[in-house]
């Protein structure tokens, strides 16, 4: 193949290969003028035609459908010249289409909609279907005739998704951009959650990025495989083909690309296009790639007019302009520049916008602009607005310019990295504008801008970039300008030259006297000349007070730059810590860098509270706050900063502080207003969550004493009244015999000594059964409270988590019962050699296995219940011995009664309870407390084994790890306190959706990295007893710690859906959806949910519920029918038809409060 002429005798290569393997070759190896010269030959072959373009205008959806693409990996260089042939071919159907892109699309954008709609019929007539047709077809419909009729012609694109699936996720995901009910918000969520993560599929990679660009192009990234793009077009049809092609050439050439191509090849391409389809697109492309500004003087006669428009705008001649742009948009031309100059006129003349296009989206993006020029109250509103605006017209001169307007303008690195991209928008001015010049190389700006001045000497707005490239002072006093426009580019001259300090003397009057429009630039130049000059103090007061007055950050301000130049001799410790915060929440999103800002961010609050003679934020409250200092108390600080100060002893310290500060901000700072009177009421929800939550934690220990009375009095009242009439003397002396006892679970004879007196015997058989009632009763015993309560989905959960929190621990997997790779540090790590990562791999996995293990020794051995007839290690150790027997003995006597032996009897097993607690929270305070910290010893030492280089890199994880072992110690504090015997909870009434919030923030501090979203609809009528709020916040944990244990491996999300309601005043109904996960009912056991559903119907009891595993709907049964003494109406568990789990639970109670409450209790 390599020896293949570069002639290529097609009739010599027809003989050996297939003809689209000729067609491949002939695109690799033809240069542009040779494709031109034979490829229209080859195109009237049919045979060839199917393979050069095989749909150029598709029918159907599957004539569209691009599924049987082959990637060609031949380079972008290669691919443009193919499609600049291809486009050449069709050049004649091209034209046509671009008159009447050109009608719709002034047509949507001034509202004329219905009339839109008739130019894509006339489109879809003679060119067929189009992703660019169907995306502005979606657009209209809803506009014109409503959801309804757009859901018509949505489902007749949408095909078989093993057919078309390429076509249907475009589609649909286009389709939700859209839409108009959705704001820019709700969009950016789907494709943050849909879209972007496909960027890491590696093995379809060309096929994701094709997606992402046809679905929403500003997502696209200067590293695509752009050739692979265009060579997925060429399976579409020949309008998406031409369209996709003009907006890589776009990108191709600013300046940020354009040196990464072959620029005579790219020329060429530009060149011939230009030659052959008449889109002003490629005038301007011309202009810039090949400096030719008088190629197309007379034909393009729309220049004159739009040369009139920046010049009267130039001279400050804005009723003039204002006409120019009302006689363009007359004529049906919507340019770049009437959309820049139009609204700016609007300000300047404080005009009202016209009437004319209200309700459209050119209204739309006229009061949105305008609000932003104005830096009014709705800014963030506003950007939001042209956001989806750009998003909705993507593909429209309205839609590409206000994305790069955005983006230049109000774009922040967190949300959109800056990218060619994101500037093509202005590609979109007239060839003859001077604006052009960014995307020139700077080295060639003088070049251009005089090639400009010959094709156009009379222009002012040009005449005026000359004499600024030249530096040209004495040029530009002779030019007519607006006082204020004259000293503005006279202080850029003097700025070129390096005379920062007479240019801040012009700036500084400028940046009182200047219109909103130019602040912006005004203070950007300022604060670039003290930066020259050094004066860090002078830039960071500009760029503080700035961002305060305007209500936002500007992507142009130089934050990189102060940032490197600030030292510790900064004096104004206020600003340095507003800086911190405006970098951190607006440019940076790095980890490591916002790590180190947020230390500084801490040091700079802590240095302005020193300055001020201040331990703490609300020692700064005062009647009069300057903007600054309101910042400050409003965003510095706040929860999670002021929490890391030593001057607060808890989070409940830390949260009053917030709420002072809150109610002092909401009579200072009326515009947040709302905000602060929200966040004081979530500080307080969350301190009677934690309230409650504290309260729940620590009433896991609890024996219902009062039931096994009444279970027991039936059985031991007669027996005991029978050992009271035989006891005719107090015992001294008591005489055994050794015979077996029992069985132990090996079936081994346990020998006791056994009284001969069967009196003795009988006394000691009751108080026997009395301990084995208070720690086995089936459903109100110790042990079945520590099943339920500790054993059983709690423990381990909570003892993971720090480990979790700190990724140094991962789960099993099911499948393998092998611990999955530890993703996170390996990622963090990627560098390492392969040899270093195995090391880590295997110390963590190694660390999992062995914290597990022990974990699950606590689970299963101390927190057990061990007797003289089961000695199994656990700490609550409940043996009789003979000698307690016997002075138990002492305590009754002829004279006491039942109920009295009963509270004796129980009394003694409270106290043998508590020395048990106490012994239990030792050993979690202190045995497991020293097993991990040995643990976490050993796994730095191991860690060390790692190579030199890796070994210094590896500080992140041993931090994580020593943080892992202090939040360890904190975390078995609050287990320890699980192990105290449980008060009555008493107070007010609670509403069932506090229960809920509760469960949630149980697991929420159980599973750190795990987010749960729970969609939920709470009847708020469902009021209850206090006493009844631990078992309602149990019954929600389950339900919800279900679908934790059934996620994948790697889900970190959850989603869940959970109703509450009410029926018949005393009926409460629970519907629980598990949305995270869709399950394949044909592998699953739905015999096994039907056995489940069959013993939900019977009593349930605690033993049976042991067996289950603790974490099921039996125990949910057993907390309704015994713990709340309510009826079971229904528990049904089937898979709905969407596949996921559902949970139907209804019972009847009589707990209902009728009051009224508050609803965050």
């Amino acid at each position: 193949m390599d020896n293949i002429d570069k002639s290529l005798d097609i009739k010599k290569l027809e003989k050996k290969y297939k003809k689209s393997y000729i067609v491949f070759l002939l695109k690799k190896t033809w240069g542009i003028g040779k494709i031109k010269k034979n490829l229209s030959t080859l195109n009237r072959d049919n045979e060839y035609k199917k393979e050069i373009f095989p749909t150029p205008f598709p029918k159907t959806i599957d004539d569209l459908n691009s599924d049987s693409y082959l990637t060609e990996n031949l380079s972008l260089d290669i691919q443009l010249n193919w499609a600049s042939n291809i486009i050449y071919i069709f050049r004649k159907e091209i034209n046509v289409f671009l008159k009447l892109k050109k009608q719709f699309e002034y047509n949507l954008i001034i509202g004329n909609l219905k009339k839109s709609l008739n130019i894509l019929d006339k489109i879809y007539e003679k060119f067929g279907l189009s992703y660019w047709y169907i995306e502005n077809k979606l657009l209209v419909l809803q506009y014109v005739y409503g959801y309804e009729e757009q859901r018509d012609f949505y489902n007749e694109m949408i095909s078989p998704i093993d057919r078309n699936f390429i076509s249907n996720i475009i589609i649909e995901q286009v389709d939700k951009k859209i839409y108009k009910s959705f704001s820019y918000n709700q969009i950016k969520k789907f494709f943050e959650k849909e879209i972007k993560p496909a960027k890491d599929a590696s093995k379809y990679k060309e096929i994701v990025e094709y997606i992402i660009f046809k679905i929403n192009p500003f997502y696209s990234e200067e590293e695509f495989s752009w050739g692979e793009i265009l060579a997925f077009e060429s399976k579409s049809s020949i309008i998406d083909y031409y369209l996709t092609t003009l907006r890589i050439l776009k990108f191709t050439v600013t300046k940020n690309n354009y040196s990464k191509i072959n620029v005579s090849g790219i020329i060429n391409v530009i060149k011939l296009l230009t030659n052959s389809i008449d889109d002003e697109n490629l005038k301007s492309l011309y202009s810039i790639s090949n400096f030719k500004h008088n190629y197309y003087k007379e034909s393009y006669s729309n220049s004159k007019m739009i040369l009139q428009l920046i010049d009267s705008y130039t001279i400050g001649d804005y009723k003039k302009c204002i006409k120019l742009c009302n006689v363009l948009l007359e004529n049906e031309i919507l340019s770049a520049e009437v959309l820049e100059l139009y609204p700016k006129c609007i300000i300047k003349l404080n005009m009202e916008l016209p009437k004319l296009f209200e309700g459209s989206f050119l209204d739309n993006y006229l009061k949105a602009r305008i609000s932003l020029e104005l830096k009014d109250s709705s800014i963030e509103d506003s950007i939001n607005i042209l956001k989806k605006l750009s998003l909705s017209v993507s593909y429209t001169i309205l839609g590409e310019y206000v994305h790069s307007y955005i983006q230049r303008e109000y774009n922040n690195s967190k949300e959109l990295k800056m990218s060619s991209f994101n500037l093509i928008g202005y590609l979109n001015y007239n060839y003859i504008n001077p604006l052009l010049i960014e995307f020139i190389n700077e080295d060639e700006h003088k070049k251009y801008i005089n090639e400009l001045y010959l094709s156009y000497p009379n222009s002012i707005t040009i005449k005026m970039y000359k004499t600024i490239y030249e530096n040209n002072i004495e040029e530009l006093k002779k030019i007519q300008l607006p006082k204020d426009r004259y000293l503005k580019y006279y202080s850029k001259i003097l700025i070129n030259q390096g005379k920062y300090k007479d240019a801040i003397i012009i700036l500084k009057k400028l940046e009182i006297v200047c219109s909103s429009i130019d602040l912006n630039e005004i203070t950007k130049w300022l604060l670039e000349c003290y930066l020259d000059l050094n004066m860090i103090e002078v830039s960071l007061e500009i760029i503080v007070l700035y961002s305060l007055k305007n209500n936002s950050l500007y992507y142009n301000f130089s934050f990189t730059r102060i940032l490197n130049k600030i030292d510790l001799n900064i004096k104004e410790h206020l600003n340095l810590a507003i800086f911190y915060d405006l970098y951190i929440k607006n440019i940076e999103d790095v980890e490591e860098i916002n790590n180190d800002l947020q230390e500084k961010l801490f040091d700079a609050y802590e240095d302005y509270l020193d300055s001020q003679n201040c331990n703490k934020p609300s020692e700064l409250l005062k009647e009069s706050l300057n903007e600054k200092s309101i910042y400050f108390l409003n965003n510095i600080c706040s929860i999670s900063l002021i929490s890391k100060s030593t001057v607060f002893e808890d989070m409940a310290e830390v949260e009053d502080e917030r709420i002072n500060l809150c109610n002092f901000l909401i009579k200072n700072d009326l515009n947040n207003y709302d905000k602060y009177l929200t966040e004081i009421s979530y500080l307080s929800e969350k301190r009677l969550l934690r309230k409650s939550l504290i309260e729940v934690e620590n009433n896991k220990i609890a024996v219902d004493v009062v039931k096994i009375k009444n279970a027991v009095e039936k059985t031991m009242k007669d027996n005991y009244y029978r050992y009271i009439s035989n006891c005719n003397k107090s015992v001294t002396n008591i005489e055994y015999v050794v015979e077996k006892i029992t069985k132990d679970v090996y079936d081994r004879e346990i020998i006791g000594h056994i009284p001969k007196d069967d009196n003795i015997r009988l006394i000691f058989s009751l108080i026997l059964s009395l301990r084995d009632h208070f720690i086995s009763n089936t459903n109100y015993g110790l042990d079945g409270n520590l099943s339920l309560e500790i054993r059983h989905g709690k423990i381990i959960s909570q003892l993971r988590r720090p480990f979790e929190q700190y990724h140094l621990i991962t789960a099993k997997d099911k499948n393998t019962q092998k611990y999955t790779i530890n993703k996170y540090w390996l990622k963090k790590y990627s560098d390492f050699t392969e040899k270093d990562k195995i090391i880590i791999s295997e110390k963590l996995n190694a660390f999992s296995e062995k914290i597990d293990s022990y974990f699950y020794r606590v689970k299963d051995i101390w927190i057990q219940i061990s007797t003289e007839s089961n000695e199994n290690g656990g700490v609550f150790n409940f043996s009789f011995s003979i000698d307690t027997l016997e002075a138990m003995l002492q305590k009754i006597n002829k004279n006491t009664e039942f109920d009295e032996f009963l509270d004796y009897v129980f009394e003694v097993l409270w106290r043998k309870t508590d020395n048990n607690l106490v012994a239990m929270r030792k050993k979690i305070t202190v045995d497991l407390n020293d097993f991990i910290n040995n643990e976490c010893i050993n796994l730095l030492k191991e860690l060390n084994n790692v190579s030199p280089e890796s070994k210094y890199k590896c500080s992140e994880l041993k931090n994580s790890i020593n943080s892992a072992k202090t939040a360890s110690q904190y975390n078995l504090e609050t287990i320890a306190n699980w192990f105290n015997i449980s008060d009555v909870m008493e107070g007010k009434p609670f509403f069932i959706g506090h229960a809920l919030n509760v469960a949630l923030e149980m697991l929420k501090s159980m599973h750190p990295n795990i987010q749960i979203l729970c969609d939920e609809n709470i009847d708020e009528e469902i009021i209850l007893p206090r006493r009844t709020l631990k078992n309602y916040v149990n019954i929600f944990f389950i339900l919800l710690e279900n679908t934790i244990s059934h996620r994948d491996v790697n889900q970190n999300e959850i989603y869940t859906k959970i109703n509450v309601f009410l029926q018949n005043k005393n009926v409460i109904g629970i519907s629980f959806i598990n949305k995270s996960k869709c399950y394949n009912r044909s592998t699953i056991d739905c015999n096994n949910l039907t056995e489940i559903n069959e013993s939900l119907k019977k009593t349930v009891s605690t033993e049976i519920i042991k067996k289950e595993g603790g974490t099921g709907f039996l125990k949910i049964r057993k907390i309704i029918t015994i713990d709340l003494n309510s009826t079971v109406e229904k528990i049904y568990l089937f898979y709905n038809i969407d596949s996921m789990f559902e949970a139907d639970i209804r019972f009847i109670t009589g707990d209902i409060v009728y009051e009224d409450i508050d609803r965050r209790r």
